[in-house]
C-alpha cells in the first residue's frame, strides 16, 4: 500500500481546491468561500505534524481557527475583530519562544501584511486577498527543496513561499498589459491600464468603471465598489463609453506561481 507524506497530501489538497478557486475567478471573478475554509482546515490539520507535542499543535490549531473565523466571518469586525488578529500573534510567539521554528511567525506576519494590503486597496479584491492569507497558514516554509532552486533556512524566513507566491503572481498578472494596450492603441489612448468601451458592452463586462458622474462632471475615478451605479449616472448624464480597467482574475496567477514555488523552488534566490 503506497502512502504520502502529510506535507505531499497537503500540497495535493491545496493544489486541487486553488485550481478550482482559479476556474471560480476565471469564470465569474467570484470565489466561494468553501475553497478557503478547505485551506484552512488542512493548515489546521498541519499543525499536529509540524508542531512539537500534543500542547502546541493544539496552540497551532488554535492560532489557525482563529485567523480563518476571521477571514471567513462576516460578524467579526471592527473592535470584535481585535481579538482574533492579536491572540494569533501572541500565540506563534509564544511557539517560537518555546522552540518551534522561526516559520511560526511567517504565519500571522504574512496574514497580516495581505490583510493590511486589502485593507489598503493593493488587493483589490476579497478572493485575492482570502486566497493568500489561507496559503500563509497552509505554507508558511518549504516543505521540500525545489527541483531548480532550493531554498535554505534564510530563504525560508524572508523569502518565505507567501511571500514569493505573492510576489511571482504580480509578476504573472503583468501579461494583462498586453491586451489593454492593443485596446488603447485602436482607441487612440495609447495607455497600459485602461481602455475605452461603448457603456452598454462595458457593463456586463469584468471591467471596472474609471469614470464616474462627479458634480455633474464626468471625472476619472478609482475602481468602485458598486460599478452598477456608476454606469446608470454615466448613462443619464448622456454618455456613450467610459474608461475602463480589466478586472484581473488574480487567483488564477496566485494558483500557478504556488504550484511553481512549492515544485520548482524559490525563484528569487536567483536574485541574491
Amino acid at each position: 500500500m503506497c502512502c504520502i507524506s502529510a506535507e505531499t497530501a497537503c500540497f495535493l489538497i491545496v493544489s486541487v481546491t486553488m485550481v478550482s478557486a482559479a476556474y471560480h475567478d476565471l469564470r465569474s471573478r467570484e470565489v466561494p468561500d468553501v475553497h478557503w475554509s478547505v485551506i484552512s482546515v488542512v493548515a489546521g490539520f498541519m499543525c499536529i505534524f509540524r508542531l512539537d507535542g500534543p500542547i502546541h499543535a493544539i496552540l497551532g490549531i488554535l492560532s489557525v481557527s482563529m485567523m480563518a473565523v476571521y477571514m471567513l466571518s462576516d460578524r467579526v469586525s471592527g473592535p470584535s475583530a481585535i481579538p482574533f488578529l492579536a491572540a494569533p500573534v501572541l500565540i506563534d510567539s509564544f511557539l517560537y519562544i518555546d522552540g518551534e521554528g522561526p516559520w511560526v511567525l511567517v504565519v500571522p506576519v504574512m496574514y497580516l501584511l495581505f490583510f493590511v494590503l486589502y485593507h489598503l486597496g493593493l488587493l483589490r479584491g476579497g478572493a485575492d486577498a482570502k486566497a493568500m492569507m489561507s496559503l500563509s497558514m497552509a505554507v508558511p516554509f518549504y516543505p521540500w527543496p525545489g527541483v531548480l532552486w532550493a531554498s535554505g533556512p534564510v530563504d525560508s524566513v524572508f523569502m518565505n513561499p507567501p511571500f514569493v507566491i505573492f510576489a511571482m503572481a504580480l509578476v504573472l498578472s503583468l501579461s494583462s498589459v498586453v491586451p489593454v494596450l492593443c485596446r488603447s492603441v485602436s482607441d487612440g489612448s495609447f495607455s497600459v491600464s485602461h481602455y475605452r468601451m461603448p457603456l452598454d458592452e462595458a457593463e456586463p463586462s469584468f471591467v471596472w468603471p474609471l469614470e464616474d458622474v462627479v458634480d455633474g462632471c464626468v471625472r476619472r475615478i478609482h475602481p468602485p465598489d458598486d460599478p452598477g451605479s456608476v454606469y446608470g449616472r454615466l448613462r443619464r448624464h448622456g454618455c456613450t463609453d467610459v474608461a475602463v480597467t480589466p478586472m484581473i482574475p488574480f487567483v488564477v496567477p496566485i494558483t500557478v506561481s504556488y504550484v511553481v514555488v512549492m515544485v520548482l523552488g524559490n525563484p528569487l534566490v536567483m536574485l541574491v
